[in-house]
């Protein structure tokens, strides 16, 4: 199997699913429910049957499986090009990016339980790193990256629990505010929709329903 599909196979229990490698294609078979869902081959193209994507449940299944997979190379793809580190101790760490300010962010690769990602405040002659922020979530230590170097000021930045209080007080309003006019609630939809592609199965968490009953 390639980096990338070890890695998606990892994974998959995340999203109920599991996995079969088939060796004379080279395609990692994705399974949901004892039923095939999709299959990653080598070269990384996916492959899926129109069919076996319903029900409605099936298909929201795929787009969540094929979001791994996308957030999964882009990782990896980093993470195979980088360099290792230099710093005494953390030299099974790769570079995978710096700043001139001394913030480094940095990965590792374990064959058991998948990817530990980091950053560091690095010392000028890179031998040295402290502070370090750890996460298997390699969307967190990007935001970490970014916002320990200054590259955005962090006040910038909301956390998933912010934008979930936030959606919920969307959804509320879009509710029950009945003097919205019609370019206010296409903002607010605007707005909720961003933040649903944003926050992992905030729909689940937070519908327009449940927030109207949170709030009586």
């Amino acid at each position: 199997m390639t980096s990338l599909q070890k890695e998606v196979s990892r994974r998959l229990p995340e999203l109920n699913c599991t996995s079969r490698y088939d060796e004379r294609s080279g395609r990692l078979n994705i399974d949901y429910e004892g039923t095939e869902l999709l299959s990653l081959h080598k070269n990384k193209i996916v492959f899926f049957r129109e069919e076996n994507h319903q029900p409605e449940e099936r298909l929201a299944q795929y787009y969540k499986v094929n979001d791994l997979i996308h957030k999964a190379a882009e990782y990896v793809r980093a993470y195979d090009a980088a360099p290792p580190m230099e710093a005494e101790g953390v030299r099974e760490f790769r570079r995978l990016a710096s700043y001139n300010n001394g913030i480094v962010m940095a990965g590792r690769e374990d064959k058991y339980h998948g990817y530990m990602f980091t950053t560091w405040i690095e010392s000028d002659d890179r031998k040295h790193v402290e502070v370090g922020d750890y996460s298997p979530d390699y969307e967190y230590v990007k935001e970490s990256f970014i916002t320990r170097s200054g590259l955005i000021d962090k006040v910038r930045v909301f956390s998933d629990e912010q934008l979930r209080k936030l959606y919920s007080c969307l959804c509320y309003t879009a509710e029950n505010n009945e003097s919205l006019t019609y370019g206010q609630e296409r903002n607010l939809k605007e707005m909720m929709w961003q933040i649903a592609n944003a926050v992992p199965d905030i729909h689940a968490a937070e519908s327009p329903s449940n927030a109207s009953q949170q709030n009586m």
